[in-house]
């Protein structure tokens, strides 16, 4: 604990000596340390306090930040492989570049985070809070999103193909331009979403059932909802929803 107070450097040091040795960092409190380029790979770091601290380009692969609190904290480049932030506290975190690949974030707080250009492939953000969160330009490939909240979040761009998104909420969220083939939009709410140019599931896919798109803008979308035998999956409460969101498409392009 002593080494990590210090600072990058010092700690770094530290580990070079004791390779052998998972740092034991439970409940360290640490808000506002600068551990840019740290060495905190398989660390315990549960219910650590990390509020505001620069972690940029940090090593945390492996590392159980379970319960930890990071809200504001830097996680820009961060190398977080398979760590384990289930209910973190990530409100208004920078983890834009980060590399999240089948990373635990279910549960989390993400609200306001920055995941512009974020890798999170395979990763689990099941149950997490990502209210206004930015996911723009992001790589979500399979990853898991049900039950999600992610009201007015910003996924322009991202990649969500094959992502399971069902029963999430994604209302008011901005999905122009991204790629949402072969994703589980089942139980999804997408009502006042954008889904301007937005690759959606192809005709006949079941993943769209129980979707709502009330008063989603999908206006020049390439494939999806709005084609025949896809629409034929849908119950009459859901058509009423589709037919009200290919009346905001038909406004929405007379606007343009």
């Amino acid at each position: 604990m002593n080494a990590v107070s210090k600072g990058a450097q010092e700690w770094n040091r530290w580990r070079a000596r004791h390779p052998d040795e998972p740092p034991a960092l439970r409940f360290a409190d640490l808000p506002g340390a600068d551990l840019s380029g740290a060495d905190l790979s398989g660390a315990d770091l549960r219910e650590a306090n990390f509020a505001g601290a620069d972690l940029s380009g940090a090593d945390l692969g492996g590392a159980c930040l379970r319960e930890a609190h990071l809200p504001k904290a830097g996680l820009s480049e961060a190398d977080l492989r398979k760590t384990d932030l289930s209910e973190a506290d990530l409100r208004e975190a920078n983890l834009s570049g980060a590399d999240l690949r089948e990373a635990n974030l279910s549960g989390a707080d993400l609200a306001e985070a920055d995941l512009r250009g974020a890798v999170l492939c395979g990763a689990n953000l099941s149950g997490a809070d990502l209210r206004e969160a930015n996911f723009a330009g992001a790589d979500m490939r399979l990853a898991d999103f049900s039950e999600a909240y992610a009201f007015e979040a910003d996924l322009s761009g991202a990649n969500l193909s094959g992502t399971d998104l069902a029963r999430a909420n994604l209302s008011g969220a901005d999905l122009s331009g991204a790629d949402l083939s072969k994703a589980d939009l089942s139980g999804t709410d997408l009502s006042g979403a954008d889904l301007t140019c937005a690759v959606l599931p192809g005709a006949g896919f079941a993943g769209l059932r129980g979707a709502k798109f009330d008063g989603a803008v999908v206006n020049r979308t390439p494939a999806g909802v709005l084609q025949a035998d896809t629409i034929a999956l849908l119950t009459p409460e859901e058509w009423a929803g589709v037919a009200a969101t290919r009346k905001a498409a038909k406004n929405w392009s007379r606007r343009g």
